[in-house]
């Protein structure tokens, strides 16, 4: 009888670790199956008209995203300057902080509250109104049209 020199216990050919460990190998190798997921059984029991708001839900919030990211270059200008209002004049994030090399001057407004301009471009100008007992800024407007006011996304 002849000996075999290779030992089974070490011995794998191709085909044997190609295969699916199944169950019992998971289980032999220390990994655990993954559960099944409770999506397609949780959707099986709802009611159709749920499922159905519920995909409309997702689209539509898609659609918004979306929408918001083709926002025109004077759209996102406006959006911009519209949240500086509100802010400290001398909060340093503020365009007046941040740009004061492009100021082009004060003005001292009928009401008391102090107007501060600033260039954009060569076209366009923007101002914004300060309150004079909050030191905040209260409202902005812009001088140019809306291609040369503009802030590209």
């Amino acid at each position: 009888m002849k000996a075999r020199s290779e030992n089974a216990c070490t011995h794998h050919s191709n085909e044997q670790s190609a295969q699916p460990l199944g169950q019992a190998g998971l289980a032999y190798s220390g990994l655990r199956p993954l559960p099944a997921s409770p999506l397609p059984q949780t959707l099986a029991v709802m009611p159709k008209e749920t499922v159905a708001l519920l995909s409309l839900g997702v689209i539509l919030l898609t659609a918004t995203a979306v929408g918001c990211a083709h926002e025109s270059a004077h759209e996102n200008f406006n959006r911009i300057m519209n949240g500086q209002v509100g802010k400290s004049a001398s909060d340093p994030t503020t365009d007046i902080g941040r740009y004061w090399s492009n100021r082009i001057g004060e003005t001292k407004l009928s009401n008391g509250n102090t107007e501060i301009g600033f260039r954009h471009s060569r076209e366009c100008r923007y101002f914004f109104q300060i309150d004079k007992t909050t030191n905040k800024i209260v409202a902005w407007r812009f001088e140019g049209t809306e291609d040369t006011c503009e802030i590209p996304q």
